[in-house]
C-alpha cells in the first residue's frame, strides 16, 4: 500500500499502534517447530531411528506377548528373523491352536519357538548321567500332549573321536556311560535350562543353542547346529537348506545310513542319527538341524570329530559293521526276474509285541535277515530295507527310470559307500513299471555305463525286460562292451573294496581341495580313478574340475593340462563315460573279458597301466608310481615303478590261488603294460608307451622280486 498522511486532527498515540513483531509473542509451539529448519531435520532423524525400526519389528518379526514366565527362567524372545524361526508344533496353524508358550506370526499364520525355547528340560544341579531332567513346560506343542516327566541325558565317550549323546525316557531304562582321559573333544552341559555344546580343534561341532527339546509318549523333537558352513549327506551333495528327509523303511525313503558330514573350513565332523522309528530330519534355512521322531523311547546321536571324512566313515563302521566276506562273484552281474518285496506299509492300528507297529517298522529288514540266517544257518547277501547295518548289501529299490534318478543314484551310491555301505546296489534303468523301452533306451545305455563303477550291479526284469540282450543294434553293443569293461576292472574293484568304498564324492577323496567339495557331477573310483559322466540326453561335452595331482585319460593316456580346481571342458559322446587315472598309480586289470566274473578272473592274463607322477628335483626329473593287487587275505601283489623299471613283490606266501593247477582261481601272468607320462620320444603310441611281454607271477614263489624293463 502506498503510504499516506493522516488527516486526523487528533494526536497520534504510539501505544495504539499494533506492530507486526508483536505477533511473534503469540506463536504456538508447533508453529515454532515448523518454522525451525534444523529442528525439523532433527525430528525426522529421530523418527527414522526409532519409529521405523519399531514398525519393522512389528511387521517383520510380529511377536506374541512377552509375558514373563512364572517359573523364573528365561523369558525367551520372539524377535527372531523369519528365516531362522523354528516351527513350534506343526508350524502352520490358526492362532488359537498355537501353544501359549510359543510365538505366533499373524501374517504368515505360523507358530514358532522363542529363542531360547521354553520347551526345554531343566536340572537344578550340575549334570551327570544319573541326574533326572524335568520338563519346563508340562505339555508339548503337539495337540497339547503331556511332556514326559523324567528324562535323562547320557553322554558316552566311546573313543577319542566318537561321542554318543542319548536323550531317553528314564522310566524305561538307564545307560551307563564311559569316560576317557584322552580324547579329541570337550563338551559342556549348561544349566538350569539344559544346553549341550561340543567342541573340537576345528571349533564348535554340535550345539543345541537354546533350541527345543520336546519329549512325549508319541513324539520327540530336538534342534541343534553342526556348522555355519556346508553339510553333505542324506542323499545330497551339498545338503541343501530348507530340505526335509524321512528315515523310513518303505517306498521313497533314503535306504541309507542317516549320516551328515559337516564342514568347518577344510575340516569335517560327522553326525549319525541312530533311531529305529519313522523320523523326520529338517535342514532348516537358518542352518539348524531339526529331528522329529515318532518314538516313545528317545533320541540318540553319534558325533564324530574327524577331521577328515575318511576318519568319520571308519568310526561309523565300528558301530554298524560291514561285510568282510566279499566274494569275487558278487561283483559280477545279477539279473533278478522279480524285485525284492517292499517292507509292508505301516499301520497305526497294527499291534506287534504290544507296541504300535510303526515303532517296529524300520527293523523289518534286519529282523528278516536274522530269521533267514537262523533258519538256513547262513548269512544272506542281500536283504531289503536294512536299517543301520553294514553287514549286507543294500538292496536299493523302487527307482523310476529317469535322467534325474540316474544322477541321484550316482550320488546315493557315493554317499552310501562313504557312510559305511560299501556293497551298494542300484537297479539299472530302475525297477518300477515307469519305463518305456522305446523312448528310454538311450537312458538305459548311460545307466549301464554308470553301473560299470557301482560296487554291485543289479538288473531288475520284473515286467519290462532291461537285461542287455533285450536291446538291439548299437545300444546292445555299447551295453555289452560296458559290462565287459567292468569285468576287466574287477581286479581293481576287488582290491579297493578290501579297504574302502568304491564310488566316492569329491569332498571325501579330496578334503583339502575346497574348490571340489560341492561338485556332484564327478566321482572318484577308489584312490586311482575318476569318472566324469554325461548325465543328460544328447550331451556333447562335460565339465571336469581338476583334482590335485597329475591326471591321464584312462584308455588313451592323454595328459590333462590345468591347475588344481580349474574347469576343463571335454568332448564326449553317447557311448562315452570319461574315466581318468591319477599320476602315481598302477592299475591292474584284465583286458579280455570272459562270460563271467570268475572265468575272467581265472582265464584272462593281467594287464597293467602305469600312470607316472613326475617331479623335478635339482633339474632332475623323478618319476614314480605304485599299486597293489589283493589276491587273498594272506597275500597281495605289490607293484612299484619308475620310468625305466617295474618291480613286483609279494606281501604274503599264499601262492596257491595263482600257481596251483588244481585249486588256482587267479590268472598267473601279465602280458600287456601301458606307461603314461614318459618323455614323448619314448612313446610308441600317441600318448603312451605299450610293452607286450610275458611275466610269470609264480616266479615270486622262489624269487624275492620280479623286475620288468619298461624300455625293452
Amino acid at each position: 500500500m502506498i503510504p499516506h498522511i493522516n488527516d486526523s486532527k487528533e494526536e497520534f498515540v504510539d501505544s495504539e499502534v499494533f506492530y507486526p513483531y508483536e505477533k511473534l509473542n503469540n506463536i504456538k509451539w508447533y508453529d515454532r517447530i515448523l518454522l525451525n529448519q534444523p529442528l525439523k531435520i532433527t525430528i525426522v532423524f529421530i523418527i527414522l531411528g526409532i519409529a521405523v525400526p519399531l514398525l519393522l519389528y512389528h511387521f517383520y518379526f510380529f511377536t506374541a506377548l512377552n509375558i514373563p514366565p512364572s517359573d523364573g527362567f528365561s523369558i525367551g524372545s520372539c524377535l527372531i528373523p523369519r528365516e531362522t524361526r523354528l516351527a513350534c508344533g506343526v508350524g502352520q496353524m490358526p492362532e488359537e491352536e498355537c501353544h501359549h508358550q510359543c510365538c505366533y506370526d499373524r501374517n504368515l499364520h505360523m507358530c514358532f519357538h522363542r529363542i531360547p525355547s521354553r520347551f526345554s528340560y531343566i536340572i537344578d544341579q550340575p549334570w551327570s548321567d544319573d541326574i533326572v531332567l524335568h520338563p519346563r513346560i508340562a505339555t508339548v506343542p503337539f495337540s497339547n500332549q503331556n511332556s514326559i516327566p523324567q528324562v535323562r541325558l547320557s553322554i558316552d565317550e566311546e573313543s577319542a573321536t566318537h561321542l554318543a549323546i542319548t536323550f531317553y525316557n528314564s522310566r524305561n531304562t538307564s545307560f551307563p556311560s564311559k569316560r576317557l582321559s584322552d580324547k579329541e573333544y570337550s563338551y559342556e552341559v549348561g544349566t538350569p535350562e539344559i544346553n549341550i555344546a561340543v567342541n573340537a580343534s576345528q571349533g564348535t561341532i554340535f550345539n543345541t543353542a537354546g533350541g527345543p527339546l520336546i519329549a512325549s509318549d508319541n513324539i520327540w523333537e530336538i534342534a541343534f547346529k553342526l556348522t555355519n558352513e556346508t553339510m553333505y549327506g542324506l542323499g545330497e551333495i551339498p545338503l541343501k537348506k530348507n530340505t526335509t528327509k524321512i528315515i523310513y523303511s518303505n517306498d521313497g525313503d533314503m535306504s541309507s545310513i542317516p549320516l551328515i558330514f559337516a564342514k568347518i573350513n577344510t575340516s569335517f565332523h560327522g553326525l549319525l542319527i541312530d533311531v529305529n522309528e519313522p523320523t523326520e530330519i529338517l535342514v532348516h534355512p537358518g542352518g539348524q538341524i531339526v529331528v522329529r521322531s515318532i518314538t516313545n523311547y528317545g533320541l540318540k546321536f553319534h558325533l564324530f570329530v574327524g577331521p577328515e571324512p575318511k576318519g568319520i566313515m571308519e568310526d561309523v563302521m565300528k558301530i554298524i559293521g560291514h561285510h568282510k566276506q566279499l566274494e569275487y562273484w558278487m561283483l559280477g552281474i545279477h539279473n533278478f526276474e522279480n524285485a525284492f518285496a517292499n517292507t509292508p506299509q505301516w499301520n497305526l492300528s497294527l499291534v506287534n509285541d504290544n507296541q504300535l507297529y510303526l515303532f517296529k517298522h524300520n527293523t523289518y529288514g534286519n529282523d528278516f535277515a536274522k530269521a533267514f540266517a537262523k533258519k538256513d544257518n547262513s548269512t544272506p547277501i542281500w536283504s531289503s530295507s536294512l536299517w543301520m547295518n553294514g553287514g549286507f548289501a543294500i538292496n536299493r529299490q523302487n527307482i523310476d527310470a529317469s535322467w534325474t534318478n540316474l544322477h541321484r543314484e550316482l550320488i546315493a551310491a557315493a554317499l552310501g559307500g562313504i557312510s559305511g555301505h560299501w556293497l551298494w546296489s542300484s537297479p539299472i534303468c530302475g525297477d518300477t513299471e515307469n519305463f518305456n523301452h522305446t523312448t528310454q533306451s538311450n537312458l538305459c545305455v548311460k545307466w549301464y555305463l554308470a553301473a560299470t563303477y557301482f560296487p554291485m550291479i543289479k538288473i531288475h526284469s520284473r515286467k519290462y525286460m532291461r537285461y542287455p540282450t533285450a536291446f538291439n543294434g548299437t545300444h546292445r553293443s555299447i551295453i555289452i562292451e560296458a559290462l565287459n569293461r567292468r569285468l576287466g576292472l574287477l581286479p581293481y574293484f576287488y582290491t579297493t573294496l578290501q579297504e574302502g568304498p568304491l564310488l566316492r564324492p569329491m569332498f571325501y577323496q579330496f578334503p583339502l581341495s575346497e574348490a571340489l567339495h560341492d561338485i556332484d557331477t564327478q566321482f572318484s573310483v577308489g584312490d586311482s580313478l575318476l569318472v566324469v559322466p554325461n548325465l543328460t540326453p544328447f550331451q556333447s561335452h562335460v565339465h571336469m574340475w581338476l583334482p590335485p595331482g597329475t591326471w591321464y585319460e584312462l584308455w588313451s593316456g592323454l595328459k590333462l593340462e590345468a591347475n588344481e580346481g580349474d574347469p576343463i571342458t571335454m568332448m564326449t559322446a553317447e557311448a562315452d563315460f570319461l574315466t581318468f587315472i591319477k599320476g602315481g598309480s598302477i592299475l591292474i586289470y584284465q583286458k579280455e573279458a570272459q562270460s563271467t566274473a570268475e572265468s575272467t578272473q581265472f582265464l584272462t592274463p593281467f594287464s597293467v597301466i602305469i600312470a607316472l607322477e613326475c617331479t623335478t628335483d635339482n633339474e632332475t626329473s623323478v618319476c614314480q608310481a605304485s599299486g597293489k593287487q589283493f589276491i587273498t587275505k594272506n597275500m597281495s601283489l605289490v607293484f612299484v615303478a619308475n620310468d625305466t623299471n617295474m618291480t613286483i613283490t609279494a606281501d604274503g606266501k599264499d601262492f596257491d590261488p595263482i600257481c596251483d593247477i588244481g585249486s588256482g582261481f587267479w590268472a598267473y601272468d601279465i602280458q600287456f603294460i601301458n606307461i603314461y607320462g614318459m618323455d614323448e620320444e619314448m612313446n610308441n603310441y600317441d600318448n603312451y608307451r605299450q610293452l607286450n611281454t610275458f611275466v610269470d607271477l609264480c616266479h615270486l614263489e622262489t624269487d624275492e622280486e620280479i623286475v620288468v624293463n619298461l624300455l625293452s
